[in-house]
């Protein structure tokens, strides 16, 4: 093979897009999601390598990452036993000069902040991103004791709530030692929205201070259902700190396979089976339909009484999605996140707790059976010390962690507070998870040795009556009540109307009225007519006057307001004078001028 052949069937991209890679590893360049593409040949196909056409970075394919240049022949002969002969790496070696391929990695340009993945390398992983200067610093890394130190050292915060950072996806070309991570934008894939997005989210916006909140100006003004959960008035001091705000978002959202070391896959995992186990035991239970019955409806429900307890389709990630948000807050708390609301547990829930991540450390680790079943027990303790608080009565109205959760969930972005008719289903799976874990504590015990011992029936009904009871003082009852209040509002609230717009822009519809835009313009039509008719009957004219002549100053569409500037007064005192000066001017008799009276 030659070297014209290896350089006609590589194709990088040259000229100014190849110039300036020998300048260090400083280089910054913008790669778009058009330009990240990978090229191959023969000799590449022999060493296990692709180039990178904007980058000219070399990756080997095997190990997902770059490799210089003057590594690469050494690389594939030690890590993959690739066998080169001497006219290839002279064809290798030629290409490389030719079109100034990287050779070290200190060389190697870093693609622009907020750009796509590179191709060729390993997948993006979760990572962290300077932003106390948008506009000069795009440091990036995969660790935070790292950005800590970055911090520190670059900008001066020492303390990690100072820090300003956000989490992102990054990727590193080269591994080893001095690797540089790079932030991506697993979405970016055009490049207007690559542009926009960039100069929006790393330029503009950081530099932002976050608007203060509106406050009400009365109790009249706030909502209903924050005049009844007195949300706005908890935390003040969190709602009106943008980065708590942050904050608050981040602790809600989902968590990378990584994320603390792995517990919170490890959670989602516990979660998913608890609810499985759960269906499980009642489907096994003798007398299901009627333990059922008792979770729904208590133990002295009518003989009549048809509804009863029934678990939600596997193909429902909602719900157990929802509660593994709602544990991860909380674990993530427990963490250390930089989230300020406490959520005030009690000495027992602190206990389970602390039990329930140190099993799923344990989890994590081993990934075995024992491990996982262990890590369900902990969160079905920790879960019933949720629902069943024996110092509830001796507990202040925000001593719940569920109300406190509840908070955290209806919390917006901006500071503002989600309406009753978002937050319903939330209520709506929070009651299914008090029945669920109640349902697991009742059934989970052990079978009843002589007929002195509880049956599963009668242990549902005890619960029932300890946890799930209207009336009593508990978390079920406070999420129950909520969610009635939050009911009625939304059935008493004005509805928007129900507006469509045909496709074909042929009709509007506005809830049961249809407006047929066809027939409006054809009665318009007519109306113009009919006006155009009665003008020249009125006149006694054969042809339509020319408007432009008339020196029209009347506004026919403020008939009734506004203000004439031309004429300096307004346009009500001077309504249809044009009309009675042309009528005038024709000397028409038969109509009385005044409006008001009957045409003679």
């Amino acid at each position: 093979m030659t070297k014209g052949e290896e350089s006609s069937e590589v194709q990088p991209v040259q000229g100014e897009e190849s110039e300036g890679n020998d300048k260090g590893k400083g280089r910054v360049i913008k790669l778009l999601p058009e330009e990240n593409e990978v090229t191959y040949g023969k000799i590449f196909d022999r060493l296990g390598l692709c180039l990178h056409k904007k980058l000219l970075v070399l990756i080997c394919r095997q190990c997902e990452m770059g490799v210089g240049s003057a590594d690469a022949l050494g690389h594939a002969t030690k890590q993959h036993g690739a066998a080169i002969s001497g006219e290839e790496r002279k064809v290798f070696r030629a290409f490389c000069a030719e079109h100034k391929v990287c050779q070290l990695p200190e060389q190697a340009p870093i693609p622009q902040a907020g750009g796509p993945p590179v191709k060729g390398i390993a997948a993006p992983v979760s990572g962290y991103s300077c932003r106390a200067d948008p506009l000069n610093c795009r440091y990036s890394v995969r660790d935070w004791q790292t950005l800590l130190k970055h911090a520190r050292l670059q900008h001066g915060q020492g303390l990690a709530n100072n820090t300003v950072r956000a989490e992102t996806m990054v990727q590193t070309i080269f591994r080893g030692v001095g690797r540089q991570y790079f932030e991506v934008d697993v979405t970016a894939t055009a490049e207007s929205d690559l542009d926009m997005r960039d100069y929006l989210r790393l330029q503009f916006l950081p530099s932002v201070k976050c608007s203060t909140l509106l406050e009400a100006g009365s109790d009249r003004d706030r909502p209903p259902l924050l005049r009844l959960t007195m949300w706005d008035e908890f935390e003040e001091g969190i709602r009106k700190d943008g980065e708590q705000r942050k904050a608050a978002w981040g602790i809600k959202q989902k968590h990378a396979p990584s994320e603390l070391g792995g517990i919170l896959k490890s959670l989602d995992d516990v979660v998913r089976e608890h609810l499985r186990q759960a269906q499980k035991l009642l489907h096994d239970t003798p007398h299901a339909f009627t333990v059922a019955k008792v979770l729904l409806n208590g133990p002295g429900f009518s003989p009549d009484q048809s509804k009863y307890f029934r678990f939600l389709s596997s193909d429902n990630d909602a719900y157990p999605a929802f509660f593994v948000q709602m544990i991860r807050a909380m674990v993530r708390k427990e963490q250390g996140h930089e989230f300020k609301m406490l959520f005030v547990y009690t000495p027992t829930q602190q206990e389970k707790l602390a039990a329930l991540i140190e099993r799923l450390v344990k989890d994590t680790k081993e990934q075995s059976q024992d491990s996982k079943t262990e890590a369900i027990l902990a969160y079905q303790a920790f879960c019933w010390s949720l629902v069943h608080v024996p110092e509830a009565k001796r507990l202040g109205a925000w001593d719940n962690p569920i109300r406190r959760s509840i908070w955290l969930m209806a919390l917006r972005n901006d500071g503002s507070f989600m309406d009753a008719t978002n937050l319903t289903p939330l209520l709506a799976k929070l009651k299914y998870f008090c029945r669920v874990v109640t349902l697991y504590e009742a059934l989970a015990s052990q079978v009843p040795q002589d007929e002195t011992e509880e049956d599963a029936v009668d242990r549902v009904g005890r619960l029932h009556g300890l946890v799930l009871r209207l009336g009593s003082p508990t978390t079920f009852n406070m999420v129950w009540e909520l969610q009635q209040v939050a009911s009625a509002l939304v059935y008493s609230q004005v509805q928007d109307p129900n507006v469509f717009v045909d496709p074909d822009h042929a009709w509007i519809s506005v809830g049961r009225e249809a407006l047929h835009l066809d027939r409006l313009r054809s009665g318009m039509a007519r109306l113009l007519q009919n006006a155009k008719a009665a003008f020249l009957y009125l006149a006694g004219q054969d042809q339509w006057p020319n408007m432009s002549e008339l020196h029209v100053v009347d506004d026919l569409g403020k008939v009734d307001r506004g203000y004439s500037f031309l004429e300096e007064a307004p346009f009500s005192n001077r309504r249809h004078e044009k009309w009675r000066l042309e009528l005038g001017r024709a000397g028409n008799q038969r109509v009385s001028l005044s409006f008001g009276q009957d045409v003679g």
